[in-house]
């Protein structure tokens, strides 16, 4: 069609704008996803995929889709992810609520409120809770991308400094248990 005839065309009958809606619509397929990873938090890719019965290309493209959304939180244990749910408009205690659904993370989050973290390191940390020193470093990053602790890589050994707010949250945590 030429362009003479396309306008011509567009002013018989107008093509309608389509807005889009500012509401938050998952797929049937999302929702189910976000169900699971709510039911079982920390729940790899194989796991999701093996439990909603489809492949792991397609669970993956689901689980990046909610990541993108901010519904769901992705943390890298060794050669996997781990997904958590994120309530809505998540604030640093929602967050860390749900990445302490994790037992591992549990324990390395009572770690850090029984002991005196400033005189221990890093490696000290995860030998008490019983984690690997790559899996408590990414979660003392992530903590720290959220302003919740201060870490600090002075000659290959981290020192580290909790905010008030996270002493206060792992305070609850530790009446929680």
């Amino acid at each position: 069609m030429t362009p003479r005839y396309r306008a011509e065309a567009e002013r018989t009958f107008p093509v309608p704008h389509r807005r889009r809606s500012r509401r938050l619509e998952l797929s049937h397929l999302q929702q189910r996803t976000l169900d699971l990873v709510a039911l079982h938090p920390g729940i790899t890719l194989r796991g999701t995929a093996l439990l909603l019965r489809l492949s792991q290309s397609t669970t993956s493209y689901q689980l990046r889709a909610l990541s993108g959304l901010g519904l769901v939180e992705q943390l890298r244990d060794g050669r996997e992810l781990r997904h958590f749910v994120l309530p809505r408009g998540s604030t640093q205690e929602a967050y860390l609520g749900a990445l302490a659904r994790d037992p591992r993370i549990r324990a390395l989050l009572a770690c850090m409120a029984a002991d005196d973290v400033k005189m221990l390191t890093l490696n000290q940390l995860a030998k008490r809770a019983d984690v690997t020193f790559g899996f408590a470093r990414r979660v003392l990053l992530r903590l720290r991308d959220m302003d919740l602790l201060h870490l600090q890589r002075r000659a290959y050994r981290y020192t580290i400094r909790l905010t008030p707010l996270l002493e206060s949250l792992l305070q609850d945590l530790a009446e929680d248990s």
